[in-house]
């Protein structure tokens, strides 16, 4: 067949639908050895292009691990083709894979490291490019990343990187992920938007190993030492503290505004807290809500009545809940404190003694990871419960990865298509959160890594339908009583 660049796309766009398709499946020999087969039509089509095509291939397809893998073969070829053409001496060796190492750029390092260097360097300047009117607040940038009377978002130094917290519709994220949301850029091309706005030194075009390596180290000085004058200042600029944790018990303000969401029952862990803050003249504030304390000793607050347009706010230091229960061995993860309440108004009996984590943000998994790690826990069973839309899916997806030769079982539950964008309590409200039955775990499957990456490619496409005006969405009228496995 004659290639050009448009039916190469076209041919992997086919391949890539179709190995969707079959991972979508249930998985069985057939299925198997078809996947292996697309596979290496993949790796055969990567190989016939041209080189000058990869850089739009990556664009469409660099998501998809056999694509990714096979680019990079493909840009290594053509590294040592370049250095054949400069009559670099390349150290032979008996050992391939040292001499590899030895000649090798890693793209994935310098991506990693252009991250760290972007995520610890004040992102005005990006903010100023895209249009974002700031306004400083309590020493942290206050913003609106949509239509509304008083700007909800804020971003402020966490853990040494700058994070912002979107108090409006309960999301998080970085400098990176807001400018893929006002752009359209894939991630990589975010990025590198940002290395360059910021004026940060980019050795991904560079052809000298030696060099390339040697702007690497220096980046990694430069993130370090940000991150260590970052820390400084976080702890000076945390302006709100936790004072008091008390049982709910009668207060009719909070059982009022929780039986509103559908929660009767208070879980373990669901309290009223107290806390003070400093506003912008300095001035001590109190302040009150429903939420969980986290393991830094700050908390994660709901308040009963919208302050302006926030609803929620974090006093003190942030960070993740952790609930012990009679087993430690098994743990359930939980992306919110209102999911976890959701759960147990149906699920008590099954999930009371499962220690839970409550990640607090989607942005939180890293943290949730380390944490069971570091306490030795979950290495029996760990469920996932993820909201269902594209950050929920992701954050399984994280967890699932770092989480997977830690434990025994690995569940993720496995909401049906139509329930798009609605989280656990949600559901409650509109008595659809049928996922559990009172015997076993009807909707949670025993998944991995790879089975939850194919979700997140799937929660992408819907999300694109949904965004998009013009075309309907093809949302299947799923059967309650047939659950897909994810």
């Amino acid at each position: 067949i004659y290639l050009t660049k448009d039916n190469s796309i076209l041919f992997l766009m086919r391949i890539t639908n179709k190995a969707m398709d079959i991972l979508n499946q249930e998985p069985t020999e057939e299925n198997r050895k078809a996947i292996n087969e697309l596979t290496n039509k993949t790796k055969r089509l990567i190989q016939a292009v041209k080189f000058e095509w990869l850089e739009d291939i990556k664009k469409n397809f660099g998501k998809y691990k056999v694509v990714k893998n096979s680019i990079r073969l493909r840009e290594k070829e053509y590294i040592n083709e370049l250095k054949k053409k400069e009559n670099i001496q390349v150290p032979k060796s008996n050992d391939k894979k040292e001499q590899n190492k030895k000649t090798r750029i890693d793209y994935i390092e310098i991506y990693k490291t252009l991250k760290e260097n972007v995520l610890t360097t004040d992102p005005k300047v990006i903010l100023d490019s895209l249009g974002i009117e700031v306004s400083i607040k309590n020493n942290k940038y206050n913003f609106a990343l949509r239509m509304e009377k008083t700007p909800s978002v804020y971003m402020e130094i966490r853990g040494g990187k700058w994070r912002y917290r979107d108090f409006g519709d309960d999301n998080s994220g970085d400098i990176i992920s807001i400018v893929q949301d006002k752009s359209g850029l894939s991630f990589k091309e975010a990025l590198i938007y940002c290395v360059d706005t910021m004026g940060i030194s980019n050795p991904i075009n560079d052809i000298n190993l030696e060099k390339t390596k040697d702007r690497i180290n220096k980046l990694k000085s430069k993130a370090k030492e940000n991150k260590q004058i970052n820390f400084k200042k976080e702890s000076k600029e945390i302006n709100s503290k936790v004072t008091e944790v008390l049982p709910i018990l009668d207060n009719t303000k909070i059982k009022e505004y929780l039986e509103s969401r559908g929660i009767k029952n208070v879980p373990k862990g669901i309290n009223l807290i107290k806390g003070v803050y400093k506003n912008s003249k300095n001035e001590e504030k109190q302040i009150w809500g429903v939420g969980v304390v986290n393991v830094s000793g700050g908390a994660d607050i709901h308040f009963t009545q919208k302050i302006g347009d926030l609803k929620s706010r974090v006093i003190g230091k942030p960070g993740i809940t952790f609930i012990q229960n009679a087993k430690t061995e098994n743990i359930a993860i939980y992306e919110a404190k209102f999911d976890y309440a959701a759960f147990m108004q149906k699920y008590d009996n099954l999930l009371k003694d499962t220690s839970v984590i409550i990640a607090n943000s989607a942005s939180n998994f890293r943290e949730v990871i380390n944490f069971i790690k570091s306490n030795n826990l979950g290495t029996n069973s760990i469920s996932i419960f993820g909201q269902n839309d594209l950050a929920g899916a992701t954050f399984d997806y994280n967890i699932a990865k770092g989480l997977e030769q830690h434990t025994k079982k690995l569940f993720a539950i496995d909401y049906k298509q139509t329930q798009y964008g609605l989280d656990p309590n949600d559901l409650l409200i509109k008595n659809q959160l049928d996922c559990l039955d009172q015997k076993r775990f009807t909707s949670f499957k025993l998944v991995n890594s790879s089975k939850l990456e194919a979700r997140v490619v799937k929660m992408e496409k819907i999300k694109k339908e949904l965004d998009n005006p013009t075309s309907k969405p093809k949302v299947e009228d799923d059967n309650p009583s047939k659950s897909k496995s994810i």
